[in-house]
């Protein structure tokens, strides 16, 4: 199944050093489910990749995802590389995986070396934000059609849930039966999976790193989660944002989010703890994001 990722036109390159691959990843230590993430990037070809802890997990099943990218961000990323300055980074900034905060690394392989530094995820390195925003945004292209690629499974439970999955061979949204609880479920509705998964979207060669085209609240990652889930959203233009997280009764449980902010691509961790900074129970959390008329909610699941 094809998808076309964002196509970000920016100007110029010089190579300075023959790159043969870039790649980055994430990981998060106290996870249950997709908790190993990978993309790498070689010229136009774009491998992402999903993996568990587990090794030969049963539910959480590996995941590659191949497309071709825009031969741009092949050029961009190199012109934003500062190879020398890269080769003298230490290896580790921070805390990676401290505190279950996760983990994100970023990778550069030349004919005769590799060299991978490990920051905070979510954290910046001076002098390669541009680098990393770029990577970055590859990647959050691919995790917004990852769950297309799950394989559903019922878990232990024996009650019976319709709940969808998209079938990669049929090419289309199809259903399953859950169980209640466990197991894998990659969307709670057809409109869900059809959303995610139908709609090809072919985005501008217009279009710049800086601002998107439309309002858009993406799928939070990783989730299910345990302890932290990164919500994203865009926002094309400025204006006053709003950031809930309610309980399936429909209670406020956290605002995270409740200023004005500007056009961009934006995200916010939300770490499991309500509005007095007490940690809130496992189960099904509703996010719901309002930006200036824009009005979306999605589902994420908390792992104990």
């Amino acid at each position: 199944m094809k998808r076309f990722l964002p196509l970000f036109m920016l100007t110029g390159f010089l190579f300075s050093q023959d790159i043969i691959q870039i790649k980055t990843g994430t990981s998060f230590g106290m996870c249950y489910g997709y908790c190993l993430s990978e993309l790498g990037i070689i010229s136009t070809d774009a491998d992402y990749y999903l993996n568990s802890w587990i090794e030969n997990d049963s539910v959480y099943q590996p995941i590659e995802i191949s497309d071709v990218i825009d031969f741009s961000i092949w050029e961009n990323l190199n012109t934003f590389l500062d190879f020398e300055l890269f080769m003298n980074l230490d290896t580790i900034y921070g805390c990676p995986d401290c505190a279950d905060g996760g983990a994100e690394w970023f990778e550069i392989a030349t004919s005769d070396t590799i060299k991978r530094v490990t920051i905070e995820y979510g954290d910046s390195l001076d002098g390669f934000n541009n680098f990393i925003d770029l990577l970055r945004s590859v990647r959050y292209s691919f995790q917004e059609i990852q769950a297309c690629y799950y394989i559903p499974h019922i878990g232990p439970c024996d009650a019976a849930f319709l709940r969808f999955y998209y079938d990669q061979e049929e090419n289309e949204c199809s259903e399953f039966t859950w169980g209640g609880c466990g197991g894998l479920v990659p969307f709670e509705t057809m409109e869900d999976c059809n959303s995610s998964c139908n709609d090809s979207v072919q985005v501008s060669s217009n279009q710049t790193l800086e601002y998107p085209f439309i309002f858009k609240l993406n799928n939070c990652y990783p989730n299910p989660f345990n302890p932290l889930t990164t919500l994203r959203y865009d926002l094309p233009e400025n204006c006053l944002v709003s950031i809930t997280i309610y309980d399936m009764l429909g209670r406020q449980v956290k605002t995270l989010v409740n200023q004005t902010q500007d056009a961009g691509y934006k995200s916010v961790i939300w770490d499991a703890t309500n509005d007095y900074g007490k940690p809130v129970s496992a189960g099904i959390y509703l996010y719901q994001i309002q930006a200036g008329e824009y009005i979306s909610t999605k589902k994420m699941v908390l792992l104990k």
